[in-house]
């Protein structure tokens, strides 16, 4: 990961869309509170960081060309 400045929120979603785009679940593990939850609508609640790091493992692995664009 390039940078590491966690500063602002705006500094701390740059270095997760870097880890997202780096399809690099490591950096992701270690941004990520103990007691994490994340509500995807259409998917669930996912509770805990192994959680959401099998999930991204998982949909990095079934769509290893995925991209994401922030238009703002």
């Amino acid at each position: 990961m390039g940078t590491s400045d966690t500063s602002s929120p705006a500094a701390l979603m740059a270095k997760v869309l870097e880890a997202f785009a780096a399809k690099d679940v490591d950096a992701m593990r270690v941004m990520l509170h103990d007691d994490v939850v994340d509500d995807f609508v259409a998917l669930g609640i996912l509770e805990g960081k192994d959680a959401v790091v099998a999930f991204f493992s998982g949909l990095f692995a079934a769509i290893p060309d995925m991209d994401l664009t922030v238009h703002r």
